[in-house]
């Protein structure tokens, strides 16, 4: 059984986001009662007494390594000489093409390298964001869990708003080019320019000479200095001060692995309004305000629209609530001794399987979705869940549809307890791909028009794995819309009816003999228009024939307006039944 825990990272220093968790881990691993040193090739003056270098390593048994990676290091091959079990955890490497320095580019590299290696020489591996999950399989890794690279932010609920300015902006993060605060300050500019009002804070290291050289000179020559204050490195209670004097946060990064400020922001009670790369959409969780690009106007309109709007604003921060709430909702502990277990042999983990969209209505998307997940429920080898989403967001089902569903209810439960999935199953309307927890995720889809709009398409291309569609004509849609991931036909599931079933409804009360059935939701594709119109054309009420149509409520549903027209043009019309409500499955 194992006893010790032990952690290196080539680097170290007050402050850093991955120092700072290697210390929260260690916490951990001795609270629960592992022996846990943290050892490192450069350790930084402040914490020689908590921190040893790794030529003190010694190898005992019963004892694991996790190796904490996020840049290529020389100490890499001491590192591979020892053979106690390792598990790698992940923390992103910023690619190379956002530095200009030879030396940081050439450690890029190495690091990517290294992690092909570590890759061959863990146990399995550890994210601390799904993004960077999908970068560790690429790496070559096959089983990999996920673990925030933070989890409580208790102090950032307690910052003092009573000095905020609404109209304030805030960023906080090291000035390097990744960051891309140069479009930050063109679009704070921007701001200033239309509404006249605001400033902006930049927090964080400023040690890149070039590129904070680079924003101070754009910031001289849109002429905001005097709207500008660039903090640099500060303190956490200084960062609590600051969050709690600004209004907004706003990040136009385009490389995060975690994205640790959107949270703290999130957790301040700053709206977020951020542009949709990398881990951002991921670790906003379906909060916040995500923007397709960094247009200045267009960042600039979006923040005053979160300024102006009280109701837009309420709702953004009441998204944010649960999301933060959600990620302190992540069990560190369990997780640390689930590895523990997975090193010692213990097979205790099985593929987590989550079915994302509505899934406990009569909806017919909702209908695939909970047959699908309980079916594959019935797998010994699969932990399968729901998490209730749809197109525009999250939701929380209501308590009555929970009822009539007993068995989704109970993988719907599970779900909170599987933030993510190894594989994600989404099916909703409209299509939503960009922001799944999922290491591998697929979609499930039918679409019954003739071209995917191109930003659908692309979006599939960018983050799926894969798609699942219900016929060979939508994967020929797809195909000529330009989707390239895998497209399988899987079908869909068709319930028999029971014919014993009976209906009550005075809509049937005194059908004709020969009777035409039409079942849907009569959005305009499904032809209702022209059914009625052929009809009303072939038949009048001296025939013996009775149409029966059953559709449900839906702004698209313009029935009472076909019939309205035609029974004008014909008013001895043919006899027209239509059930425009929901009935159950029996019904």
């Amino acid at each position: 059984m194992l006893a010790a825990v032990h952690q290196f990272h080539s680097g170290t220093a007050v402050g850093d986001a991955v120092t700072n968790q290697m210390l929260d881990l260690q916490r951990r691993l001795r609270r629960l009662g592992f022996v846990s040193d943290i050892y490192a090739q450069h350790i930084a003056p402040e914490l020689a007494e908590r921190i040893m270098p790794l030529d003190h390593f010694v190898e005992r048994p019963s004892s694991m390594l996790l190796v904490h990676h996020s840049m290529g290091h020389t100490a890499f091959d001491q590192l591979m000489a020892i053979d106690t079990p390792m598990v790698t955890v992940f923390h992103s490497i910023t690619p190379e093409h956002f530095f200009e320095d030879a030396d940081t580019r050439h450690y890029v590299r190495v690091g990517f390298r290294q992690l092909r290696g570590l890759a061959r020489r863990s146990c399995f591996g550890i994210a601390v964001s799904n993004h960077n999950r999908r970068q560790m399989y690429d790496a070559g890794f096959v089983d990999v869990d996920v673990m925030p690279v933070r989890t409580d932010f208790s102090a950032m609920r307690a910052a003092n708003a009573a000095q905020r300015n609404p109209a304030d902006w805030l960023f906080v993060g090291r000035v390097v080019p990744n960051k891309r605060q140069v479009e930050l300050v063109e679009a704070f500019a921007a701001y200033r320019a239309t509404f006249g009002e605001g400033h902006l804070h930049l927090v964080g290291d400023v040690s890149m000479s070039d590129y904070f050289g680079q924003v101070l000179a754009r910031i001289q020559e849109l002429g905001i200095g005097a709207h500008v204050t660039m903090h640099g490195k500060v303190s956490d209670d200084r960062l609590v001060e600051i969050y709690g004097a600004c209004g907004i946060f706003v990040c136009l990064s385009e490389h995060e692995g975690f994205g640790v400020p959107l949270l703290e922001a999130m957790a301040a009670d700053l709206p977020v309004v951020a542009v949709d790369d990398a881990a951002v959409s991921e670790t906003l969780g379906g909060a916040g305000v995500l923007l397709a690009g960094r247009d200045p106007a267009t960042v600039a309109a979006a923040v005053r629209l979160v300024r102006e709007s009280d109701g837009a604003r309420d709702a953004i921060l009441a998204q944010q609530h649960q999301r933060i709430a959600a990620i302190e909702h992540f069990d560190i502990d369990t997780l640390l001794l689930r590895t523990a277990s997975m090193v010692e042999g213990t097979p205790v983990r099985r593929t987590s399987v989550q079915i994302q969209g509505p899934f406990e209505t009569s909806y017919s998307l909702a209908i695939l979705n909970r047959s699908l997940a309980i079916e594959l429920s019935h797998y010994e080898d699969l932990d399968v869940s729901i998490f209730a989403t749809e197109g525009p967001g999250d939701y929380i089902p209501q308590v009555a549809d929970l009822e009539l569903h007993p068995d989704a209810a109970l993988l719907y439960e599970r779900a909170a307890d599987i933030p993510y999935p190894d594989v994600v199953i989404r099916q909703m309307f409209p299509p939503r791909v960009d922001d799944s927890p999922g290491g591998l995720t697929f979609q499930y889809f039918g679409w019954e028009e003739s071209r995917l709009p191109p930003h659908v398409a692309a979006d599939f291309n960018r983050h799926l794995d894969g798609v699942g569609v219900m016929s060979s004509f939508v994967a020929g849609v797809l195909r000529g819309s330009g989707v390239t991931v895998p497209i399988e036909v899987v079908g869909v599931g068709v319930h028999h009816p029971d014919l014993t079933s009976a209906l009550d409804a005075p809509e049937l009360a005194e059908l004709r003999s020969t009777r035409f059935l039409h079942i849907s939701s009569a959005f305009p594709r499904k032809g209702v228009d022209a059914l009625l119109t052929a009809y009303f054309d072939a038949f009048s009420g001296d025939d013996d024939v009775s149409l029966v149509l059953k559709t449900f409520p839906n702004p698209h549903n313009a029935v009472a307006e076909n019939l309205a027209d035609l029974q004008a043009m014909y008013p001895e019309g043919p006899d027209v039944c239509w059930i425009d409500r929901d009935l159950d499955r029996g019904e």
